[in-house]
Protein backbone atom coordinates (compact mmCIF):
# COMPACT_ATOMS: atom_id res chain seq x y z
CA UNK A 1 0.00 0.00 0.00
CA UNK A 2 1.58 3.61 -0.90
CA UNK A 3 -1.13 6.58 -0.56
CA UNK A 4 -3.75 4.52 0.11
CA UNK A 5 -3.80 2.41 -2.96
CA UNK A 6 -2.28 -1.44 -3.91
CA UNK A 7 0.67 -0.85 -5.89
CA UNK A 8 1.89 -4.18 -5.76
CA UNK A 9 0.43 -8.01 -4.41
CA UNK A 10 1.49 -11.17 -4.78
CA UNK A 11 0.66 -14.71 -3.81
CA UNK A 12 3.20 -17.62 -3.59
CA UNK A 13 2.69 -21.36 -2.59
CA UNK A 14 0.42 -23.99 -2.66
CA UNK A 15 -2.77 -24.62 -0.67
CA UNK A 16 -2.57 -27.65 0.32
CA UNK A 17 1.37 -29.33 1.41
CA UNK A 18 2.76 -31.87 -1.48
CA UNK A 19 0.17 -30.98 -3.97
CA UNK A 20 0.54 -28.49 -6.81
CA UNK A 21 -2.70 -26.14 -6.45
CA UNK A 22 -1.32 -22.53 -6.40
CA UNK A 23 -2.66 -19.98 -4.26
CA UNK A 24 -3.90 -16.72 -5.87
CA UNK A 25 -4.83 -13.08 -5.45
CA UNK A 26 -8.57 -13.90 -4.94
CA UNK A 27 -7.93 -17.00 -2.44
CA UNK A 28 -9.31 -16.48 1.62
CA UNK A 29 -6.44 -16.45 4.11
CA UNK A 30 -7.44 -17.27 7.51
CA UNK A 31 -6.24 -13.59 8.97
CA UNK A 32 -6.19 -14.73 12.36
CA UNK A 33 -5.63 -12.55 15.20
CA UNK A 34 -6.00 -9.86 12.96
CA UNK A 35 -9.56 -10.28 13.56
CA UNK A 36 -9.48 -7.94 17.24
CA UNK A 37 -9.09 -5.27 15.07
CA UNK A 38 -12.76 -5.36 13.81
CA UNK A 39 -13.99 -6.10 16.71
CA UNK A 40 -11.96 -2.41 17.93
CA UNK A 41 -13.74 -1.09 15.14
CA UNK A 42 -17.47 -2.47 16.28
CA UNK A 43 -16.66 -1.65 19.62
CA UNK A 44 -15.41 2.57 18.79
CA UNK A 45 -18.23 2.55 16.36
CA UNK A 46 -20.55 1.81 19.34
CA UNK A 47 -18.77 4.00 21.62
CA UNK A 48 -19.11 7.07 19.48
CA UNK A 49 -22.68 6.57 18.79
CA UNK A 50 -23.22 6.81 23.09
CA UNK A 51 -24.56 3.27 23.14
CA UNK A 52 -21.27 1.78 24.96
CA UNK A 53 -18.17 3.31 26.73
CA UNK A 54 -14.56 2.52 27.31
CA UNK A 55 -14.89 2.32 31.17
CA UNK A 56 -18.15 0.41 30.91
CA UNK A 57 -17.45 -2.86 33.81
CA UNK A 58 -18.31 -6.15 33.38
CA UNK A 59 -20.42 -6.10 36.74
CA UNK A 60 -22.39 -3.47 34.87
CA UNK A 61 -22.72 -5.85 31.53
CA UNK A 62 -23.38 -9.48 33.31
CA UNK A 63 -25.20 -8.16 36.81
CA UNK A 64 -25.87 -11.98 36.68
CA UNK A 65 -22.16 -12.93 37.00
CA UNK A 66 -20.86 -10.28 39.19
CA UNK A 67 -21.35 -11.56 43.17
CA UNK A 68 -19.09 -15.08 41.80
CA UNK A 69 -16.91 -13.41 40.44
CA UNK A 70 -12.90 -11.93 41.81
CA UNK A 71 -13.08 -8.67 42.58
CA UNK A 72 -10.92 -7.94 40.40
CA UNK A 73 -13.12 -9.21 37.45
CA UNK A 74 -15.49 -6.69 38.13
CA UNK A 75 -14.01 -3.93 37.88
CA UNK A 76 -12.09 -4.33 34.77
CA UNK A 77 -13.13 -2.25 32.19
CA UNK A 78 -14.15 -2.52 28.13
CA UNK A 79 -11.24 -0.19 27.27
CA UNK A 80 -9.00 -3.01 29.21
CA UNK A 81 -10.27 -6.04 28.04
CA UNK A 82 -10.04 -4.63 24.56
CA UNK A 83 -5.92 -3.49 25.06
CA UNK A 84 -4.76 -6.71 26.97
CA UNK A 85 -4.39 -5.17 29.98
CA UNK A 86 -7.31 -6.23 31.89
CA UNK A 87 -5.50 -8.72 33.98
CA UNK A 88 -7.20 -11.55 31.86
CA UNK A 89 -5.10 -14.40 31.59
CA UNK A 90 -3.21 -15.18 28.66
CA UNK A 91 -4.27 -18.73 26.25
CA UNK A 92 -3.35 -21.28 28.88
CA UNK A 93 -4.38 -24.71 29.20
CA UNK A 94 -7.38 -23.81 31.52
CA UNK A 95 -8.49 -22.13 28.61
CA UNK A 96 -8.04 -25.06 26.08
CA UNK A 97 -9.74 -27.01 28.32
CA UNK A 98 -12.82 -24.43 28.45
CA UNK A 99 -12.65 -24.20 24.66
CA UNK A 100 -13.11 -28.28 24.37
CA UNK A 101 -15.83 -28.37 26.72
CA UNK A 102 -17.75 -25.65 24.58
CA UNK A 103 -18.43 -28.47 22.02
CA UNK A 104 -20.99 -30.20 24.46
CA UNK A 105 -22.98 -26.76 24.96
CA UNK A 106 -26.01 -26.16 23.00
CA UNK A 107 -26.64 -22.27 22.01
CA UNK A 108 -26.44 -19.98 19.96
CA UNK A 109 -22.53 -18.15 19.43
CA UNK A 110 -23.44 -15.30 22.13
CA UNK A 111 -25.02 -17.71 24.54
CA UNK A 112 -21.46 -20.18 24.24
CA UNK A 113 -19.51 -16.98 24.99
CA UNK A 114 -21.74 -15.98 27.80
CA UNK A 115 -21.56 -19.73 29.12
CA UNK A 116 -17.50 -19.14 28.58
CA UNK A 117 -17.95 -16.10 30.63
CA UNK A 118 -19.58 -17.61 33.51
CA UNK A 119 -17.68 -20.93 33.54
CA UNK A 120 -14.13 -18.95 33.79
CA UNK A 121 -15.59 -15.88 35.94
CA UNK A 122 -14.80 -17.58 39.41
CA UNK A 123 -10.90 -17.52 38.76
CA UNK A 124 -8.56 -15.65 39.67
CA UNK A 125 -7.03 -12.63 37.24
CA UNK A 126 -2.92 -12.86 36.10
CA UNK A 127 -2.67 -10.17 37.84
CA UNK A 128 -3.91 -6.36 38.49
CA UNK A 129 -5.67 -4.11 36.05
CA UNK A 130 -3.00 -2.27 34.10
CA UNK A 131 -0.10 -3.94 36.25
CA UNK A 132 0.87 -5.72 33.17
CA UNK A 133 0.08 -6.47 29.63
CA UNK A 134 -0.85 -9.85 28.85
CA UNK A 135 -1.68 -11.21 25.50
CA UNK A 136 -5.39 -12.79 26.04
CA UNK A 137 -7.37 -14.16 23.50
CA UNK A 138 -10.10 -15.01 26.26
CA UNK A 139 -10.24 -11.32 27.00
CA UNK A 140 -11.28 -10.42 23.42
CA UNK A 141 -14.29 -13.19 23.60
CA UNK A 142 -15.46 -11.20 26.90
CA UNK A 143 -15.31 -8.01 24.94
CA UNK A 144 -17.25 -9.75 22.04
CA UNK A 145 -19.75 -10.93 25.00
CA UNK A 146 -20.27 -7.11 26.37
CA UNK A 147 -20.96 -6.13 22.67
CA UNK A 148 -23.61 -8.60 22.23
CA UNK A 149 -24.89 -8.36 25.72
CA UNK A 150 -25.47 -4.45 24.50
CA UNK A 151 -27.04 -4.69 21.07
CA UNK A 152 -28.56 -8.10 21.20
CA UNK A 153 -26.82 -8.90 18.27
CA UNK A 154 -23.85 -11.77 17.90
CA UNK A 155 -20.63 -10.37 17.05
CA UNK A 156 -20.72 -12.02 13.76
CA UNK A 157 -23.40 -10.07 13.03
CA UNK A 158 -22.10 -6.71 14.15
CA UNK A 159 -19.05 -7.31 12.37
CA UNK A 160 -20.86 -8.24 9.17
CA UNK A 161 -22.84 -5.34 9.45
CA UNK A 162 -20.55 -2.53 10.46
CA UNK A 163 -17.19 -3.40 8.84
CA UNK A 164 -17.64 -6.49 6.37
CA UNK A 165 -20.55 -5.08 4.35
CA UNK A 166 -19.63 -1.65 4.60
CA UNK A 167 -16.10 -2.07 3.43
CA UNK A 168 -17.16 -4.33 0.31
CA UNK A 169 -14.97 -6.94 1.45
CA UNK A 170 -16.91 -9.45 -0.59
CA UNK A 171 -14.47 -12.70 -0.03
CA UNK A 172 -14.83 -12.54 3.95
CA UNK A 173 -16.45 -14.83 6.13
CA UNK A 174 -15.98 -16.58 9.51
CA UNK A 175 -14.26 -19.95 10.41
CA UNK A 176 -12.90 -22.43 7.85
CA UNK A 177 -12.03 -20.66 4.63
CA UNK A 178 -12.04 -23.60 2.49
CA UNK A 179 -15.19 -25.44 1.17
CA UNK A 180 -15.89 -28.95 2.81
CA UNK A 181 -14.87 -31.40 0.01
CA UNK A 182 -12.88 -28.66 -1.83
CA UNK A 183 -9.47 -27.32 -1.78
CA UNK A 184 -10.63 -24.10 -2.77
CA UNK A 185 -8.52 -21.95 -0.19
CA UNK A 186 -5.14 -22.25 1.51
CA UNK A 187 -5.80 -24.90 4.53
CA UNK A 188 -4.13 -25.32 7.44
CA UNK A 189 -1.42 -27.42 8.50
CA UNK A 190 0.37 -29.65 11.67
CA UNK A 191 3.27 -31.25 11.77
CA UNK A 192 2.48 -34.75 12.51
CA UNK A 193 4.71 -37.49 13.13
CA UNK A 194 7.33 -35.21 11.21
CA UNK A 195 4.62 -34.42 8.00
CA UNK A 196 2.20 -31.99 7.24
CA UNK A 197 -0.96 -32.61 7.75
CA UNK A 198 -3.62 -30.49 5.90
CA UNK A 199 -6.49 -30.05 7.71
CA UNK A 200 -9.70 -29.59 5.55
CA UNK A 201 -12.51 -27.74 6.70
CA UNK A 202 -14.42 -28.95 9.86
CA UNK A 203 -13.67 -28.71 13.63
CA UNK A 204 -10.08 -28.64 13.24
CA UNK A 205 -9.80 -26.48 10.28
CA UNK A 206 -9.77 -23.24 11.68
CA UNK A 207 -10.36 -21.63 15.55
CA UNK A 208 -13.47 -22.27 17.33
CA UNK A 209 -16.56 -20.36 16.12
CA UNK A 210 -16.82 -19.35 19.86
CA UNK A 211 -13.49 -17.19 19.72
CA UNK A 212 -14.08 -15.42 16.81
CA UNK A 213 -13.96 -11.88 18.53
CA UNK A 214 -10.78 -13.01 18.87
CA UNK A 215 -9.89 -14.83 15.26
CA UNK A 216 -12.42 -16.26 13.19
CA UNK A 217 -12.52 -13.93 9.63
CA UNK A 218 -10.87 -15.14 6.54
CA UNK A 219 -11.03 -12.91 3.45
CA UNK A 220 -8.50 -12.50 0.02
CA UNK A 221 -5.11 -10.44 0.72
CA UNK A 222 -6.82 -8.02 -1.23
CA UNK A 223 -9.97 -7.29 0.80
CA UNK A 224 -7.53 -7.15 3.56
CA UNK A 225 -5.46 -4.49 2.43
CA UNK A 226 -8.56 -2.73 1.50
CA UNK A 227 -9.91 -3.41 5.61
CA UNK A 228 -6.37 -1.65 5.80
CA UNK A 229 -7.03 1.10 3.85
CA UNK A 230 -10.88 1.38 4.50
CA UNK A 231 -11.19 0.21 7.91
CA UNK A 232 -11.13 3.67 10.18
CA UNK A 233 -13.75 4.88 12.48
CA UNK A 234 -14.41 7.44 9.89
CA UNK A 235 -14.71 5.36 6.80
CA UNK A 236 -16.90 2.98 8.17
CA UNK A 237 -19.08 5.34 10.29
CA UNK A 238 -19.52 7.31 7.02
CA UNK A 239 -20.93 4.09 5.37
CA UNK A 240 -22.85 2.70 8.56
CA UNK A 241 -24.91 6.19 8.78
CA UNK A 242 -26.23 6.23 5.16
Amino acid sequence: MRGGKIVAAGAVGTRRAGEEVPVTLHDRFHIGSDTKAMTVLVAAQLVEQGKLRWDLTVAEVFPELAAGVDAGLRSFTLEQLLSHTSGVPGDDDSFDALLLRSFGQEGNLDELRHWLGKEWSPRPLASKARERPTYSSLGFVLAGATLERTTGKTWEELVTERVLAPLGLASAGFGPQATPGKVDAPLGHLVVDGRQKAFLAGPSGDNPLLIGPAGSVHLSILDFARAGRDGTPEKARGVQRS
